[in-house]
């Protein structure tokens, strides 16, 4: 027998009959469906943020019930991981892009056919629950629909195991109140630019203790996503981080009769915190860079779109511009960013795979991410959607570089490649290692995570 719903609302039914309206590869299965209950677990957004998007889809999905848990980011993974032990874990969740080797063998990938999906259909004058079957998008679909990041992060030996409410890219945060006392009228868009304001951002007690900081860089505790920085400098200089072979790239150089662009890059990154170097305006000793920005203590940092709400709350007066993140020149040859977002997954051990991947693909689509991008203030991960967010003043710095923005890690663990490349970093500064030993060091570890 199908399960009949009564007393509904006339947008209810309307909502009911546009979808079926738009659904040519729907198929009635004709089996009776079973009430479910799926459990999601994301982090960072409260459930103000996700409802209405469960709302919306459990009206067309009425025997669907989808309960929402926000973790703290410092549980989130022991908490999946002791989840999935026992049992317990959610049927749908989020973890960064970076995460999809090391996540893959406790993830359900897309499958080619969507079945048993509950669904509320028109019969004459009542509403009923009836179970549908769907053909699920192709890779060329939604390599169409998604930033050009989103399908090389997501796919694993040709299945498609997460996709995206939205992609960060990082941006230049300035003071406009000591650019002003600076005597600088404009931000700036390339490294050039920064290295000659830095100077005149710095401000150093006679002792040569620092007071007020010109840029956030330098260092690899204190500068928020200090591996991303060091990764952007890399790609705008033509450096192949992993190559196609899934080779580390750090030795050598990547164009014929220069220097280790590698080194280079990382020595440019590091002088910011070497007192011996005219661009010197920051060290291990300065608080995280979030809070110096927010404090005024810093003139600019670079960072991404969730960093805004951070400094806000910290301090809600502060007079803060945020523009494009630099390149090496205005007319860059190698335009590059980092794409940093999360993906929404589908545990392995759930009972309804299809439903879940079912609500993962009605999360996505334009409709209802515009619900979640206008409630956080994120940037997106629809092609379709850059051109409305680059109208945004808040929006546009982050949303002009989603075409080139990339995020190169694709090995089993994010962190170990992260700590090397911060390792480096550190190393570097103090002396314990040249820049070139210090890479080489970081490439052998980020290459044992790519076997």
């Amino acid at each position: 027998m199908l399960v009949a719903l009564k007393k509904l609302s006339p947008l209810f039914i309307a909502l009911v009959a546009l979808v079926f309206i738009g659904a040519g590869c729907t198929k009635d299965t004709g089996i009776t469906p079973k009430r479910a209950s799926l459990s999601y677990w994301r982090v960072f957004d409260d459930s103000s943020t996700i409802d209405p998007i469960i709302q919306a889809y459990q009206a067309l999905h009425p025997s669907v019930n989808i309960s929402y848990k926000k973790l703290r980011i410092e549980e989130y993974e022991r908490e999946l991981l002791e989840g999935f032990a026992e049992d317990r874990g959610p049927d749908i969740f989020s973890i960064p892009n970076t995460w999809v080797g090391m996540y893959q063998s406790k993830l359900a990938p897309m499958p080619p056919q969507l079945t048993n999906i509950p669904t509320a259909v028109l019969s004459g004058k009542d509403v009923i629950i009836k179970n549908s079957s769907r053909t699920t998008p192709s890779t060329r679909v939604l390599k169409d629909s998604f930033v050009p990041t989103v399908l090389k992060d997501v796919v694993k030996d040709d299945q498609v195991y997460g996709l995206p409410l939205f992609v960060d890219t990082l941006a230049l945060f300035y003071n406009r109140d000591l650019l002003a006392r600076a005597g600088i009228p404009e931000p700036p868009r390339t490294w050039s630019e920064i290295q000659t304001m830095v100077p005149k951002l710095t401000v150093l007690t006679a002792q040569g203790d620092l007071l007020q900081s010109g840029i956030a860089l330098g260092t690899a505790d204190n500068v928020s996503r200090s591996a991303d920085v060091l990764s952007l400098l890399m790609l705008q200089s033509g450096v192949n981080i992993v190559n196609e072979n899934g080779r580390v790239g750090f030795s050598g150089s990547t164009r014929s009769g220069e220097d280790n662009l590698a080194v280079n890059a990382l020595l440019y990154y590091t002088d910011f915190a070497n007192e011996n170097k005219t661009v010197y305006t920051w060290n291990e000793t300065q608080a995280d860079a979030v809070t110096a920005f927010a404090q005024g203590k810093v003139a600019m940092m670079l960072g991404y779109s969730y960093h805004i709400p951070q400094i806000q709350q910290k301090n809600p007066r502060i007079n803060m511009g945020v523009v494009a993140a630099p390149q090496i020149t205005e007319t860059e040859i190698i335009p590059a960013n980092i794409a940093n977002y999360w993906i929404e997954v589908a545990s392995k051990k759930t009972d309804y795979p299809s439903l879940v991947w079912d609500f993962i693909l009605f999360s996505v689509k334009q409709d209802q991410a515009i619900k979640y991008l206008e409630a956080t203030k994120r940037p997106t991960a629809l092609r379709a959607l850059i051109r409305d967010q680059q109208a945004d003043l808040d929006l546009k710095p982050f949303a002009d570089s989603l075409l080139v923005a990339e995020s190169w890690y694709k090995g089993s663990n994010a962190q170990v490649a992260e700590e090397a490349l911060k390792n480096a970093i550190t190393i570097t500064l103090d002396g314990t290692e040249t820049a070139s030993a210090a890479l080489t060091n970081a490439g052998r570890t980020i290459q044992d995570t790519l076997k």
